[in-house]
């Protein structure tokens, strides 16, 4: 028996006391076997007056302590491992929060998913990631945005599918994580409407993964980044990886597809084709994504946002070949938006090759961290 130590032969005890009662009064009534007979009634009240005491006795020595004990053991984690994560985070955040339907809005943010899913294998999170951002000057007026993000997740992932969504919308960039219906995903986003189509096309042209994976057996592996050719998804696919496409997300109202046709496309990597011996089913330990993307100079920023729940360690921004025509007076700053107040901004700096910030902190969807650039150029006489 688990928990307190108390073994439940000892139940055997009280049973023998009650039986010790019964004999005792049979005894002490010193009576004939056709007297005993003829008042039976009376030795069955005694008989039952004694079990009842028995009975109650070994209720709060014994079968009490241990039902507590038994669903203590129970309780708790158990109880919550058996339920969706969902169900679990709404049900706790209405208890601190009142209910109301804006709670859906917090537990989308903080599991960074639905959440449906019992074993939580609709979900991703990343245990300990690395962002490292390069800034390259494409033509006057635009540059190049290089990212590698490295992702370690927390649990291993059955679904060897890695989606990525490319967006010129605030909108949809903000439902990406209560909406995808994989879990592996991740987004380029392009705020500029004009550069939508032609950064789309340069990012695919140089788009890297890399995985980290356990094969059948259990035995770990690494796949280092190599170029790949991601599978379009067309128009008519759309319900199956953006589930608002087919139905209202909690506070999310079904969106229609067609409102997006000109600010929204998908497309799919196969990872699991990434593995040079195939050995049959894998489970994804890990991501490292490298891809391109054009933007304008004179944003003035360019920022991280976590796609789904994300401890970051680091991130990196090497500005050595950004800025030659601003001259030497471009200056640049980190400004993080995390959840920990300890998590400083850079302050400015001149012509840096790189700038850097330790994180050490949880990402949630619409955490991140921005790096500004302007130019400090003299004043005419």
């Amino acid at each position: 028996m688990q928990g307190d130590g108390r073994p439940r032969s000892r139940l055997i005890i009280p049973l023998l006391l009650v039986l010790l009662g019964i004999l005792l009064l049979w005894r002490a009534g010193g009576i004939a076997m056709l007297e005993i007979v003829g008042g039976v009634g009376s030795i069955i009240t005694g008989a039952a007056i004694a079990g009842a005491w028995g009975i109650l006795r070994l209720w709060n020595l014994f079968i009490h302590p241990w039902a507590v004990d038994e669903l203590l053991s129970i309780s708790g984690p158990q109880i919550i491992a058996a339920l969706p994560p969902q169900e679990v985070m709404s049900t706790l955040l209405a208890s601190i929060y009142t209910e109301g339907p804006a709670i859906e809005h917090v537990v989308y943010g903080i599991l960074g998913g639905e959440g449906g899913d019992v074993q939580a294998a609709d979900l991703s999170v990343s245990c300990h990631t690395i962002v490292e951002y390069e800034l390259r000057d494409e033509f006057p007026g635009a540059y190049n945005l290089t990212s590698t993000i490295l992702y370690t997740l927390a649990r291993p992932i059955r679904d060897h599918r890695l989606v990525l969504f490319a967006t010129c919308s605030g909108k949809l960039r903000d439902m990406l994580a209560a909406g995808s219906s994989r879990p592996l995903f991740d987004c380029w986003f392009t705020p500029d409407e004009d550069l939508f189509v032609d950064s789309v096309d340069q990012t695919l042209a140089r788009i890297g993964v890399g995985i980290r994976y356990l094969d059948g057996r259990g035995n770990r592996h690494e796949m280092p980044v190599r170029q790949v050719k991601p599978r379009y998804v067309r128009f008519e696919e759309w319900e199956r990886y953006l589930t608002f496409f087919s139905r209202a997300i909690g506070t999310i109202p079904r969106q229609d597809p067609r409102d997006y046709v000109s600010q929204l496309r998908i497309y799919e990597i196969d990872l699991s084709a990434l593995i040079e011996t195939p050995t049959g089913s894998i489970a994804v330990t890990g991501v490292t994504l490298q891809s391109s993307t054009l933007q304008r100079t004179d944003d003035g920023f360019c920022y991280w946002i976590a796609p789904y729940p994300c401890y970051v360690d680091r991130i990196t921004f090497d500005v050595s070949g950004f800025g030659d025509e601003a001259g030497p007076g471009r200056e640049f700053r980190i400004e993080p938006f995390f959840m920990r107040t300890e998590t400083f901004p850079v302050p400015w700096q001149k012509s840096p090759d790189s700038i850097s910030l330790t994180v050490s902190s949880w990402a949630l969807p619409g955490h991140g961290v921005a790096l500004l650039w302007r130019t400090d150029r003299p004043q005419d006489q």
